[in-house]
């Protein structure tokens, strides 16, 4: 007794310690050093291990055993709160729980769980319901016994499987906590015992399941209490006391009494015939545990009192004492539902038979056969007694087949789930209900956005001023000509400047001696500004003052002084570059001057052909993170194009077996270099040869395809795949050369201007004069440059002989160093011919980004455009060597240029757009130049390769690309199909294009006017000091992009904003300003008409107690880019954090758009709200926006004039939905068809409300807000698209970056052998080691890290690369406005029924939710997929020539051209040592 004793004063001092809420939760650790008993004595003795005696092995073990528990205890928490487990997680749990089971906290596992985390579980569960009342507190009931018994309960088996055999099992305790902690926890009672309770089938199922299960040893008082809850749902039921059926004349109640108390039972069904022994045997159930635990399949509950039930709520009938007919006893499965299990270790999830709410019925019948075969065994006890002496039997029993008794139950069990499935298929849902929903929530939701926007007061006022607008209709053709006038302007000014930097260099080099022996200290950008060790200034640096500028993006610059950069490979004291640097100090006051003429001017610059890059205003040029500064001028395109005329060049490369190793890595290299100094006015294609002929890319046989960006970056990825092998034959490849380049001459194709052949090779044996006598003498039309690779010089004057019998010039490579250099002796040779003549040709580039400003600014990405010219030597004595010494450019923004393409005059959709003359794009809205890697902002490979038959794809025919490559003006209509909200939404114009040449330039500029209200343009006029006093209100704002001012001329203007200078002009504050009148006559104009809404917002913000909670901004914008908005909500409590700020450029007045909820206000019916989900997450939560169009009607002509709307958070909308969509329970269900009272807070519906692209904004997942519906329900969705309420539209991204597979082509051994391995690492490693010998250099490294950067990729395996893709967006059929239907799913039918909101964009679907049937339909999504082509018709489209428009210079040949300057060797020098070493290691790593 003392013993026993003992033992229940530590279980009550655990179960105090383990009682949720307590403090923090116990480890099993403690449990184990809570229950460790005094060993002598019996007596209790708590205490706890002092931590300082245990060994250091029992701290690790307990410690690893905690580590373990509180991963078990973190992933069944999670289930509860309905997240899944992770991948192969529930292995890892099983395992935990095997290891915990043989240590020392074995025996503590059963009672954590049962303690600790079934408690904590069902608390989560029962708290959000813990509240409800009536039918919601049973639909949510439902719901969760649902989850739990579907989802937590079979996992909780499946996690810890390891403890199944032992009593009670893991599903008995997961029942019983579920019973006395949710069930009889709630006020379920009240709710069965309302009239027209309307009770969920997973209530009865839960009841019945719950009455199957006993504690191990008496009827308890939470039995009892379940009992009386059964009694309310389930007729006839066999409870502890009786029959009871409701058909019955009911006990009178008496006063309630004690659980423990039996009650005055009158003429029960069956009688005990002593009240000590109870009604019910033992209660067999069928455990699915016990079969992984290698138990038997059938459960005992022993029930040793008998106890009774409150009179207050047992109602036993009055009945006859006799039966004519009990069932007999036979052992049921109770969980005809359970899980069909995998193992543990290998299944994360359990597949179900059939959905609970689908085989209750089942079970119910099954658990009623049971309970009335318990009775029985009462009635006939001999029965019952030899029911438990062969209980061993009944294993053997169900093997062999079900007995006779049982096949009386199936005719039941067969007609109850025929007829479920039946009921279940006809389920109805009213249509007539959803439409009064609709209705409803329609005009509560219009109403929110009508009074907290103050729609209606805005487009009363401007009707107010309707008599004194003009409404005038836009000349798209006059404005285009207008706009280019503008831009010719503009440009000419750059080009003047320019032209007086060439002037002055020229002249500066007329009067410059060269002097070999100069000594010159000039600003050296990298030097500046710093000092030694000792604190003095470093030679070619000191003191150079600079100063942050707004004009130059704000980067520290000098204005008064220009300094020089000079690349890592360039010794910045050689004789070359001193004097250079001294000739070109004269150019310093040309830049001020032309600055202070035009101070638009940007960065102005002149490259000299010697290397140095002399740059205005001065600043610190920045080095990479090696310390190398790679810039080069003389390979910027703005260089190239201007030194030489446009080209048509092949490449010719050897390939044969000699070439290999370091060789063909300066080759690699050389080619590179010679690609990156074509432009898109060049062409070119690459041969390579051996024993045979072959083309690099075999798709561009026997033609020359245009060098721009995409396919020099082709040709790279190509070369890398490189490989040597075979004996040189070069005369063949010399011979196709040749006919390539005749050809595309005969052919009107090419450049029609240079042609050369870059012969690449390390020897030439054969003879070619009967090549060039064929193909290029006498004319030597095509000029011949020799590349002599290796230090191998014995075939040095036969390659020299080639170049020099061809007007070319012969170089010798022998190091990685010696590449750009010698690569751009070519240019220098083409010149001759423009320098000769003296014709100074001004250039224009296409779009490219300013490598500064994307190293140090990337978020701030600038897309330029330079104007150059080449400046020449004038000194007769060197006229016929046609020597180029640099070329002068300046910088034109391209923001800047499309700011004179005035954005308000182009309305809603309206937009302006440049290309070139080859099609490509300079600017336009549609253009997205980066793209994303990880977190950082990168161009595209092709970014200025984009053709406008990419973004204006709906030109088929590229009739308007022909028209502007061509340069000329007209017009053109076209229906389009435009996306916006970043490609989810689609919306249909009817677009109008103007276009037309801008002169003495290469580009064309185009318009698009919108039909429609894009048509027209109002005019309002008022007087300046009424309009500056609304001006001056602290919500209105104005579009600081566009340009109502021009702040850019004066420096001191430049850090006003645009609003400050408005006002400052207005003022007389600011006289000199240059602002257009027209614009601020709008502005000023709307400003007086949108005043009103100032005082309106701010009256509803400071009355309170009228305010939802949830409206947090009230906003409008007008076509003159004038912006109010007002916040209802404080920063602290606001979801829309970022809802028009300057990040939310989407919501914003750019200069490439409206705002996008004026565009789509734009195309709906004004009036009308519009509801969207912006794209963005939000700090704590999503927004919806709702917003509609201001418009105002002169005679027949209507024009819009702004738009308004509120942003409210999601909560707004989903508390007045749910409360509309559902029917309350005294609801007259008389004459209703369906199910009645419908509710959308229902198990077995789902409700959904959706905008008219298909996105979901109300769902009772939450997540689903913002999701495309196709995704969330694909059956129902499906359905709606082939009844034609939906419309299924394709678009086009052509600037897509897709992810591709990098394979590289290697000849190598598929298997290295180990000595194979060795010797390849060997091999790296000497070859790196020599190169770096050989360049004595840190451009050794340079060039090594473009090699570095292709491995990179080759282990990355994927890299992001351009490719076209499709995607689909979806658009409501407005025609058809309702309908209902029903998809039939195999096994049962979904019905649903859909009904537009009236006056909104939204739809309402109300879905039966109960019928599967993700097996016969897919989800559709909006993910876009990249258009494969086969391999012939991605030949054919790269093969494919576009019409382009030529320059019109060209300078090819001079009569008195020196063509005996044709090179010479290279005079690199190396150490003895190394000279006689690298033969014997190139033999090596050959």
């Amino acid at each position: 007794m003392e013993r026993e004793s003992s033992l229940r004063r530590i279980s009550r001092s655990l179960h105090s310690r383990l009682k949720l809420g307590s403090g923090s939760s116990s480890s099993l650790t403690d449990l184990s050093q809570a229950r460790t008993p005094s060993a002598g004595g019996g007596a209790e003795k708590v205490a706890l291990v002092d931590e300082g005696s245990r060994d250091k092995g029992t701290q690790q073990r307990r410690a690893g055993a905690n580590a373990t528990w509180n991963s078990i205890h973190n992933a069944v928490i999670s289930v509860f709160q309905r997240k899944d487990l992770g991948e192969n997680e529930l292995f890892t749990l099983n395992e935990g729980v095997r290891q915990l089971l043989k240590t020392e906290l074995g025996s503590f596992v059963t009672e954590y769980l049962q303690n600790q985390l079934l408690t904590k579980g069902m608390v989560i569960l029962r708290d959000k319901m813990r509240f409800y009342e009536g039918q919601k507190l049973l639909d949510s009931l439902a719901d969760t016994w649902d989850f739990f018994f579907c989802d937590v309960l079979s996992m909780l088996q499946a996690i810890f499987c390891p403890v199944q055999g032992k009593e009670p099992s893991v599903r008995q305790l997961a029942l019983l906590h579920f019973r006395n902690i949710i069930t009889l926890n709630l006020k379920l009672d009240e709710a069965l015992s309302r009239p027209r309770a309307r009770v969920p089938p997973s209530i009865i199922q839960m009841l019945l399941i719950l009455q199957g299960v006993h504690e191990s040893k008496n009827v308890t008082d939470d039995y009892l209490r379940l009992e009386c809850l059964i009694q309310k749902v389930v007729s006839p039921y066999l409870s502890t006391h009786g029959l009871y059926s409701q058909n019955e004349k009911p006990l009178q109640p008496s006063a309630p009494s004690n659980w423990g108390n039996p009650p005055t039972v009158k003429n029960p069904v069956v009688r005990s015939k002593s009240y000590n022994v109870p009604v019910l045997s033992p209660v067999e159930e069928y455990d699915v545990d016990s079969s992984v635990g290698g138990g038997p399949g059938i459960r005992r509950h022993s029930v040793s009192e008998m106890t009774s039930c409150t009179e207050e709520c047992v109602s036993v009938a009055e009945s006859s004492t006799e039966h004519s007919e009990v069932w007999p006893r036979t052992p049921v499965p109770i969980t005809a539902c359970h899980p069909v299990r995998t193992s543990a270790r290998t299944a994360s999830r359990n597949l179900w038979i059939q959905s609970p709410t689908r085989c209750f019925w089942s079970s119910q019948l099954l658990i009623l056969e049971e309970q009335h075969a318990a009775a029985a065994d009462k009635v006939w006890p001999d029965r019952s007694a030899e029911m438990d002496a062969n209980a061993g039997d009944a294993g053997r029993r169900r093997r062999n087949g079900p007995r006779p008794e049982r096949l009386t139950m199936l005719p039941w069990i067969f007609l109850c789930s025929s007829l479920w499935l039946i009921v279940d298929g006809q389920m109805k849902i009213s249509p007539e209900t959803v439409q009064k929903w609709a209705e409803s929530f329609g005009k509560d939701i219009e109403s929110l956005s009508t009074k907290y926007s103050g729609s209606q007061l805005l487009q009363k006022k401007y009707k107010d001023v309707e008599g004194v607008l003009k409404i005038e209709e836009v000349d798209g053709e006059e404005l285009v000509k207008k706009f280019a006038e503008e831009m010719e302007k503009m440009l000419g000014r750059k080009m003047k400047s320019v032209k007086r930097l060439a002037e002055a260099a020229e002249d500066a080099d007329l009067y410059h001696v060269y002097n070999e022996t100069l000594e010159f200290e000039y600003y050296n950008s990298m030097l500046i500004n710093t000092v030694d060790e000792d604190g003095n200034p470093l030679p070619l640096g000191g003191e150079f003052p600079l100063e942050k500028n707004e004009h130059f993006s704000r980067l520290p610059v000098n204005t008064q002084q220009s300094n020089i950069q000079v690349p890592t490979n360039v010794y910045n004291r050689d004789t070359d570059i001193l004097n250079g640097a001294y000739m070109s100090e004269a150019l310093n006051d040309v830049f001020i001057d032309n600055f202070q003429k035009d101070p638009t001017l940007t960065w102005q610059y002149f490259g000299s052909s010697s290397g140095f890059f002399r740059l205005y205003p001065g600043i610190q040029w920045i080095p990479d993170e090696n310390g190398v500064v790679t810039f080069d001028c003389r390979n910027r395109n703005w260089y190239i194009q201007a030194a030489t005329s446009p080209k048509d060049v092949v490449i010719v490369v050897d390939v044969s077996g000699s070439m290999k190793g370091l060789r063909l890595t300066i080759a690699k290299h050389t080619i590179n270099t010679i690609l990156d100094t074509l432009g898109e006015n060049d062409f070119v294609n690459i041969i390579a040869y051996s024993d045979y002929v072959r083309y690099l890319e075999p798709c561009f046989k026997g033609i020359l395809v245009q060098a721009d960006l995409d396919n020099r970056e082709h040709f790279k990825l190509l070369i890398n795949e490189m490989h040597v092998k075979g004996e040189g034959k070069v005369k063949n490849a010399m011979k196709e050369s040749f006919r390539i380049l005749n050809e595309a001459a005969a052919l009107g194709q090419g450049s029609l201007c240079n042609q050369a052949i870059m012969l690449i090779t390390d020897g030439a044996m054969e003879d070619f004069q009967d090549v060039f006598e064929e193909f290029n003498w006498p004319e030597r039309r095509v000029r011949v440059f020799t590349y002599l690779i290796g230090r191998e010089m014995t075939f040095a004057e036969n390659v020299k002989w080639i170049a020099c019998n061809n007007k070319g010039y012969y170089t010798h490579i022998s190091t990685l160093a010696d590449v750009q250099e010698n690569v751009m002796e070519y240019l220098h040779v083409l010149s001759r011919p423009m320098v000769i003549n003296h014709d100074h040709d001004i250039i224009w580039t296409e779009a490219y980004m300013d490598s500064v400003l994307f190293n140090s600014q990337a978020q701030s990405l600038l897309l330029m455009t330079s104007v150059a010219m080449p400046v020449f030597s004038k000194k007769k004595e060197t006229l016929s060597h046609g020597i180029l010494l640099g070329v002068v450019g300046t910088d034109v923004s391209l923001k800047e240029l499309m700011r004179l393409a005035l954005r308000y005059k182009l309305g809603v959709h309206g937009y302006a757009y440049l290309i070139t003359n080859n099609g490509y794009i300079l600017s336009h809205p549609d253009l997205r130049p980066l793209y994303k890697e990880g977190k950082k902002l990168k161009p595209k490979p092709n970014y200025n390769s984009v053709d406008l038959s990419e973004v204006e794809w709906e030109d088929t025919e590229e009739k308007l690309r022909t028209a502007m490559v061509k340069g000329e003006t007209g017009t053109l209509s076209l229906d389009v199909r435009t996306s916006v909200d970043k490609g989810k939404r689609v919306m249909f114009l009817k677009n109008d294009y103007f276009y037309t040449n801008i002169n003495e330039t290469p580009f064309s500029l185009g318009i698009v006017l919108t039909r429609g209200y894009g048509q027209y343009i109002f005019i309002g006029n008022v007087s300046v000091e009424e309009g500056l006093h609304d001006l001056l209100a602290p919500d209105l704002t104005i579009a600081s992009e566009w340009t109502y001012c021009e702040t850019d001329i004066d420096p001191a203007h430049r850090k006003l904003s645009q609003l400050q200078a408005v006002v400052g002009y207005l003022t007389g504050k600011e006289p000199d300003l240059e602002c257009d009148v027209q614009l601020m006559q709008q502005t000023l104009f709307d400003a007086v008409v949108t005043a009103p809404l100032e005082a309106y917002w701010t009256a509803l913000m400071l009355n309170p107690s009228g305010m939802d909670d949830g409206i947090e901004t009230a906003f409008l914008g007008t076509r003159s880019g004038l912006m109010r908005f007002q916040r209802y909500t404080g920063i602290e409590n606001r979801v829309g954090m970022s809802f028009l700020t300057s990040a939310d450029k989407e919501n914003m007045f750019t200069l490439d758009h409206f705002p996008l909820w004026f565009r789509r206000a734009a195309e709906y019916p004004a009036g009308q709200f519009l509801y969207y989900m912006p794209r963005q997450e939000t700090r704590a939560g999503r927004i919806v926006i709702a917003t509609t169009a201001i418009t105002v009607t002169v005679g027949k002509k209507t024009a819009i004039a702004g738009a308004i709307g509120v942003q409210m958070t999601l909560e707004v909308m989903e508390s007045r939905f749910w409360a509309i969509a559902s029917q309350p329970n005294d609801t007259d269900c008389s004459d209703a068809e369906g199910i009645c009272p419908l509710r959308c807070d229902s198990f077995d519906l789902e409700c959904y409300v959706i905008d008219n692209n298909g996105f979901v904004l109300i769902s009772k997942q939450r997540a689903d807000a913002g999701r495309f519906f196709g995704e969330v329900d694909g059956p129902v969705m499906t359905t709606l698209i082939r009844m034609g309420m939906f419309k299924r539209v394709p678009l086009f991204d052509y600037q897509a970056m897709c992810k591709m597979s990098v394979h590289s082509v290697s000849s190598a051994r598929p298997i290295l052998s180990s000595f194979y391995a060795l010797a390849s690492t060997l091999k790296w490693f000497l070859s790196n080691f020599l190169l770096f010998l050989l360049e004595f250099n840190v451009c050794g490294f340079w060039h090594a890290e473009h090699f570095a950067d292709a491995y990179a990729h080759k282990k990355k395996g994927d890299i992001l690369q351009p490719c076209d893709t499709e995607y689909p967006s979806f658009v409501y059929e407005p025609s058809v406005k309702e309908t209902n239907s029903i998809i039939k799913c195999g096994h049962c039918q979904k019905m649903f029924v859909v009904q537009q909101i009236p006056q909104s964009n939204l739809l309402m679907l109300v879905v039966q939710a109960d019928c599967d049937c993700a097996r016969q339909y897919s989800p559709i999504t909006m993910e876009p997929k990249e258009v494969k082509y086969n391999s012939s018709v991605k030949c054919e489209r790269m093969r494919s020539q576009k019409i382009r428009r030529r320059p019109e210079s060209c300078h090819a040949y001079h009569p008195q051209e020196n063509a005996n300057d044709c090179g010479g060797a290279s005079t690199a020098s190396v150490s003895a040592f190394l000279f006689l070493l690298s033969p014997s290691i190139a033999s090596f790593l050959s």
